[in-house]
């Protein structure tokens, strides 16, 4: 079966990996790795990492293994250090981040939370 653009949901590239231009990823990582060292850093589980990315269990845990062994970093809280430090992620409060998950599901659904 083949599909057209058209016959696609809106927002459907939220649901295709795109990659990232290559001068933005960390030292040698794969675009995906890179994808899936950002969420590790910001504290999501393998399970939630698999359903955001539409992607397998094992798939996240071989990215986190392949992550760990390029960057010889062997646990979540020095992939949490990298990430930080190469600005990967921001050191956001919890009431910040949770105030932005909700700008940005807004922004997709068009949802105007100040009428």
């Amino acid at each position: 079966m083949r599909f057209s653009v058209r016959s696609l949901p809106c927002g459907w590239w939220n649901f295709i990996g795109t990659p990232p231009s290559a001068a933005k990823l960390p030292a040698g990582l794969h675009w995906r790795e890179s994808e899936v060292l950002q969420l590790v850093a910001e504290g999501y589980s393998s399970k939630q990492i698999a359903a955001q990315l539409s992607i397998g269990n094992k798939a996240v845990e071989k990215h986190r293994r392949e992550i760990m062994h390029k960057l010889d970093i062997h646990s979540i809280a020095g992939l949490t250090r990298y990430a930080l430090t190469t600005g990967m992620i921001e050191n956001l409060t919890v009431e910040e981040k949770t105030g932005r998950q909700a700008q940005q599901s807004d922004q997709q659904t068009g949802c105007d939370r100040s009428r």
